[in-house]
């Protein structure tokens, strides 16, 4: 008979990926990788599986004394109790736990909290509660730990709007009392397209145009059908401002941040307008029938590689945001803005650009200088709106001091890794969705490419045939 006390939580889901696993919170919108022996542990608890059957099974599986086994399976179902994925974890010779680990496990866990509300003292009993800190445990206030509880869930749902709100909030009080100066009846009017999304942007002829045509002049169109979006650059009280359909969105304070400011309003715009799962911070290229993701951190590298392998075979779709988007399977699309490289990287790129030293300095709103360089016309992708699967994910670091070299990686890593460079899911993830990412991922080749040299780094990736 199974344990009448060890209950799993409603919203959990587990999704296997090949010898380890994937727990997924639909309420809290949490992912948690789990290894080899934690995910045979939740599938025996799936089987209804009582404590001591677990942890024969568990002795019998990885060799180990039972002693050794049943303090390895408690310590693991504790910690899952504290997280709030299941309840009724009570057994002898657990290690005591102090007020604020007792304090968190109340306001993860909802079980916890309403057996707390019945009987507090048997709650505190079993889960251990220091001595010294039973009576402050046992006086909390219910109320206040639940209101605290929601805040917390609210406070994770809604983490990735915070930065757009602030955004909002900043840009009114900074813009409110600014008053623009209209542009001259012979500004410029240029009219772009990333994806399906037209653009079209007015600025004053003399001090941008050889900027704004160098960075962006690729992504211009004829096409005379009506704009979603309309740019305007504008002064305003010493500054320059950036309009998004007649309000102020950005601003800058001299010419050398009129580029950065104009290249991150384009990604902002494409990445709100186009529905997608998650957009990856990744550069992203492709070959004849699929693409490889290159995500990472600034200063890793992705930039660079984008930029030597788009003039090699491959297609340059982005190197900065890959937008996953749902079709048969997922899928990117390109969002071919200019690379954004940095000063370290020019001298390695030269051979591959003839000219990219002599490309404009700009200041980005972070403070640091880059060079804005346009993709070859014959690297971008016949149809602006098209979409490719994904071959490959490749996480690149670079170091001077490394030697090249190309890894596979197991896919549970490699699912840790592009969550970490994960910019934004604009929608609330599901079990059907988080069930998805883990097959899909399991089909894509995963690898880590440590590398010090450009030439060399192609070369291991050109042998991937994608």
């Amino acid at each position: 008979m199974s344990d009448p006390f060890i209950q799993l939580a409603d919203d959990i889901a587990l999704n296997l990926l090949q010898n380890e696993g994937v727990l997924f919170s639909e309420s809290r919108q949490e992912i948690y990788v789990i290894n080899t022996t934690a995910t045979f542990i939740w599938l025996c608890m799936e089987d209804a599986l009582p404590f001591e059957a677990i942890v024969a099974e568990y002795a019998d599986v990885f060799d180990m004394p039972g002693q050794q086994a049943a303090e390895s399976v408690l310590a693991t179902l504790q910690e899952w109790q504290g997280m709030g994925y299941l309840w009724g974890v009570d057994y002898p010779n657990s290690k005591k736990i102090g007020f604020n680990t007792a304090l968190g496990r109340l306001l993860t866990n909802p079980v916890l909290r309403e057996a707390f509300a019945n009987n507090p003292d048997e709650i505190s009993q079993q889960i251990n509660v220091n001595t010294t800190d039973y009576n402050a445990f046992i006086a909390l206030d219910l109320a206040q730990v639940e209101v605290h509880s929601r805040l917390l869930i609210t406070k994770k749902l809604s983490r990735r709007h915070a930065a757009q709100r602030n955004f909002e909030a900043r840009r009114f009080y900074a813009y409110s009392n600014y008053i623009v100066s209209p542009l001259d009846s012979d500004a410029i009017e240029q009219r772009y397209q990333v994806l399906s999304t037209r653009f079209v942007l007015r600025f004053p002829p003399v001090e941008y145009a050889s900027l704004i045509e160098g960075a962006f002049g690729h992504l211009r169109t004829d096409s005379s059908k009506e704009v979603d979006v309309q740019f305007e650059l504008v002064q305003s009280n010493n500054k320059i401002l950036l309009l998004e359909n007649s309000e102020p969105t950005r601003d800058c304070g001299s010419i050398s941040g009129v580029v950065p400011m104009i290249n991150a309003a384009l990604r902002q715009s494409v990445a709100s307008r186009h529905p997608h799962f998650l957009n990856i911070h990744a550069g992203v290229v492709a070959g004849k029938k699929a693409c490889m993701l290159l995500p990472g951190s600034s200063g890793s590298g992705k930039t660079t590689l984008t930029a030597g392998l788009s003039r090699t075979d491959y297609q340059y779709f982005s190197d900065e945001i890959a937008l996953l988007v749902k079709a048969k399977e997922l899928c990117v699309q390109p969002v071919p803005l200019p690379m954004t490289v940095k000063s370290g990287s020019v001298s390695v790129l030269a051979n591959y650009y003839r000219d990219i030293a002599n490309l404009p300095i700009h200041v980005r709103e972070d403070n640091k200088e880059v060079r804005y360089l346009r993709p070859a016309i014959d690297s971008l992708p016949r149809k602006a709106d098209c979409t490719m699967p994904v071959a490959a994910i490749v996480f690149p670091q670079f170091d001077a001091a490394a030697r090249n070299r190309l890894d596979p990686i197991v896919k549970t890593r490699a699912l840790s890794m592009l969550l970490e460079e994960c910019m934004d899911i604009p929608e609330l993830l599901t079990k059907e969705q988080i069930s998805d990412l883990v097959a899909w991922i399991e089909t894509v080749d995963c690898y880590e490419l440590a590398f010090s040299d450009l030439e060399e780094a192609i070369s291991l990736l050109q042998a991937l045939d994608f």
